[in-house]
């Protein structure tokens, strides 16, 4: 009988260790997700996508083939910028100073052609927070956000 007691118990431990862990499993993936496709002309867009918040903190993601993007970012309003991969990097300035272009690394491949697929570079004009007329709000959860950008 106290066998049974105990291959009971430890059943009964083992079944809900299974369903706790289950139950976790289904809370994969990003919480605040945002993701769309930024083109130009009608055709993708290659480099990366970086969203600026209000303390200039960046939070940047490749731009994949076909113009795709998809990021973690938490609520807030931002200021977009679109950066060719060749274009130098962004050094945001103090309250509204301005930016300040590295120069870029020789041995840093250019990923807007090796994206591939029709893939073009952004205009100049999406490179700094100063010149960009992109802006975003996120709310809460999974949302899309798909800027066309214009040339000239």
């Amino acid at each position: 009988m106290r066998v049974v007691n105990t291959l009971s118990k430890s059943l009964f431990v083992c079944l809900a260790a299974s369903i706790a862990i289950a139950a976790g499993c289904g809370q994969a993936g990003p919480k605040n997700e945002v993701s769309g496709k930024v083109m130009l002309d009608g055709k993708p867009v290659s480099g990366n996508i970086i969203f600026f918040d209000k303390d200039n903190k960046q939070h940047m993601q490749l731009i994949g083939k076909g113009g795709d993007y998809s990021i973690d970012l938490p609520p807030g309003d931002y200021k977009v910028v679109i950066r060719s991969m060749t274009a130098g990097v962004v050094q945001p300035g103090g309250a509204g100073g301005p930016s300040a272009k590295q120069p870029d690394s020789p041995a840093m491949p250019s990923v807007d052609t090796a994206a591939g697929g029709g893939s073009v570079p952004p205009p100049a004009k999406y490179s700094t927070p100063e010149e960009t007329d992109l802006k975003f709000t996120h709310k809460e959860g999974k949302e899309t956000y798909s800027p066309t950008l214009k040339t000239g």
